[in-house]
């Protein structure tokens, strides 16, 4: 993370607009490295950052990325109302585009889970893990994840 924050610094601080290609990627990496440290706030900052970034480049994707990333964060502080409303339009969105949906439908059955609104959650959950099940990075990042996404989609059945 030292590391990480020293080049943001440096390329936030550049003139070369080479150097501050990099901004998009430092302020993810970094975001996730304090996400995984359990520094929610300070992760939530660097994604806003991230989104924002994208969005003056007008590069769709990596800014819907970075909008599921906060909303993510969001929901690790329970502010699960916030998080919900968030992940539901980037899945509105995604869908709009024909881009990839499971993360965002994980999301937001998650928010709806931890709302007691399991019933809503399910369909969610199943969406999720038919287009995340092959993706067997996800256990490396957050351990048991995968068999939780299988169990919420009654996919142990």
């Amino acid at each position: 993370l030292a590391w990480s924050e020293k080049a943001m610094k440096l390329a936030e601080r550049s003139e070369d607009p080479n150097c501050k290609l990099w901004l998009g990627t430092l302020y993810n990496n970094r975001g996730w490295g304090l996400f995984y440290l359990g520094r929610y706030e300070d992760a939530m900052a660097l994604h806003a950052k991230c989104r924002a970034w994208h969005e003056e480049r007008g590069n769709v994707e990596p800014a819907l990325i970075s909008t599921w990333a906060v909303g993510k964060c969001l929901r690790k502080l329970e502010r699960y109302e916030e998080a919900l409303a968030m992940q539901q339009e980037v899945l509105a969105e995604r869908e709009k585009r024909e881009l990839g949906t499971g993360f965002a439908h994980e999301e937001v059955a998650e928010n709806l889970l931890a709302l007691g609104r399991a019933e809503e959650a399910t369909p969610h959950f199943v969406k999720a893990w038919e287009q995340l099940k092959e993706l067997s990075w996800i256990d490396a990042d957050e351990p048991g994840r995968a068999a939780r996404l299988r169990k919420l989609a009654g996919a142990d059945d």
